[in-house]
């Protein structure tokens, strides 16, 4: 997991097998629901190895 640097947003890149990646964003979901802190996928593709990167975007605090 790496933070991104963003004014307006926390971004969580993440480099995982593709169930792996699956259930790491069903976590993240969990943990930051889109109803309060507007999570999201931003960007996702599959690596030459076959694993999937992808980076997740949501606002700091829950307002």
């Amino acid at each position: 997991m790496e933070p991104m640097k963003s004014t307006a947003w926390v971004e969580v890149s993440f480099t995982l097998p593709r169930e792996e990646a699956r259930k790491t964003a069903l976590k993240y979901f969990e943990r930051y629901p889109k109803q309060g802190y507007d999570t999201h996928v931003a960007h996702w593709h599959v690596t030459e190895n076959g694993e999937i990167f992808f980076v997740m975007r949501r606002y700091p605090t829950c307002d």
